[in-house]
């Protein structure tokens, strides 16, 4: 999208008085305009959030978009294995680069950086250690299941597959022991960013296989594709576009009821930031939980 064109998006979103957007993508550090897309954004009254695999921050970048009123981050970091990390992602030194752009986001947001690890067989062992590495440089980990297909070659919208990163019968014990350690760790107050329901919905799909949930994809959120297409979610594919006679189709009932068919044909999903939306929303507890979690940074009384 041009820059008008991410404008008219956001007097749309404005009109439907949505609060927060984050930018993902793909890369969005590869858009030169990055820092205007931000400050537009912002100075429409949308909380931004940007998601990037932190190989192209530079103080210079970080120093503009915080200028912009970027206030809150997202770095992927899925073990701190150099070679494990750069066979993942197929690059070079990312660790490095990672732990790079940590310490320059640090000096200049004060925000929330979340550092965000797929949790996958290749990494289990590592979690604790990694989320003291993350607690470290003042961000937050976020943790959150793989989402493959369950075996190659099956029909998917943008899953993949990896034997490798699949968990098997047998890695059960290993889990459960992982996932004590860090509701201890999080309780203990380090800078952990899932509620505890969400940690636990996690300990119970791996023990399962079970991820349904209340979903409230299409109303609740929704996602934005580069060419403008509409999805209740980024598992599957637009249903509307936003450049096009958007309101008034998002408003009607053929909308709705093309939604809730999805979901209903849908086995669910373990993915962090929809469901851990819902739950701030849903659930009293994880509401007082998140807020706590909130006044500990503003008050720095997490974990030494």
């Amino acid at each position: 999208m041009t820059i008008k064109e991410i404008e008219r998006c956001a007097k749309i979103l404005k009109e439907l008085k949505v609060p927060n957007i984050v930018v993902t993508g793909g890369e969005p550090f590869l858009r030169p305009d990055i820092v205007e897309i931000v400050m537009l954004l912002n100075d429409y009254g949308f909380s931004v959030r940007l998601q990037t695999n932190g190989t192209l921050v530079t103080k210079e970048k970080i120093k503009a978009l915080a200028e912009a009123g970027l206030k809150d981050i997202t770095i992927s970091l899925d073990t701190l294995d150099e070679k494990k990390f750069d066979w993942i992602c197929h690059s070079k030194n990312l660790v490095q680069k990672v732990e790079k752009s940590l310490d320059i986001l640090a000096e200049y947001m004060d925000g929330f950086i979340v550092v965000s690890t797929v949790v996958s067989r290749i990494n289990i062992s590592e979690l604790p250690e990694i989320v003291k590495f993350v607690h470290s440089k003042g961000a937050y980990a976020s943790l959150y299941p793989v989402h493959m297909q369950p075996a190659e070659n099956t029909p998917g919208f943008c899953l993949g597959y990896s034997k490798e990163m699949i968990f098997l019968k047998y890695d059960l014990p290993e889990i459960e022991k992982v996932y004590a350690e860090i509701l201890k760790m999080k309780k203990e107050g380090y800078r952990i960013i899932n509620s505890k329901l969400f940690l636990n919905d996690s300990l119970e799909y791996f023990r399962t296989g079970n991820y349904t949930w209340n979903c409230k994809a299409g109303e609740r959120f929704f996602v934005i594709y580069p060419d403008g297409g509409v999805a209740s979610c980024d598992l599957f594919p637009p249903l509307l576009n936003i450049k096009s006679n958007f309101l008034k189709e998002f408003r009607n009932t053929e909308y709705k009821e093309s939604v809730r068919r999805i979901r209903e044909g849908c086995n669910g999903c373990i993915l962090a930031c929809w469901r851990e939306t819902s739950l701030f929303i849903d659930d009293f507890a994880t509401k007082m939980e998140q807020m706590r979690l909130y006044l500990r940074k503003k008050t720095g009384t997490h974990h030494k």
